[in-house]
């Protein structure tokens, strides 16, 4: 059985909950370990969802279900 610290849910989830910014911000953090330890750099999946990661800026976008979240070095932002 998998452990349930480490289900990622998607961001919709989020929203219908009331929107807990500790959840986004870590659903975020987990979606980019993932995606950078596939190497990718820039996706839009089936859902509609966008990430992308410049290594150069080191900032990260992530977008879906009504939010964006953009991570950098010093800063987190969330746009609903």
């Amino acid at each position: 059985m998998s452990d349930k610290k480490n289900i990622i849910v998607p961001l919709k989830q989020i929203e219908e909950s009331g929107i807990d910014l500790n959840k986004a911000k870590k659903q975020a953090e987990k979606m980019t370990d993932i995606l950078r330890g596939l190497r990718i750099k820039e996706a839009t999946f089936d859902t509609g969802s966008y990430f992308k990661h410049d290594e150069i800026t080191s900032q990260t976008t992530i977008a879906g279900d009504g939010l964006l979240i953009n991570t950098g070095p010093h800063t987190i932002t969330i746009i609903m």
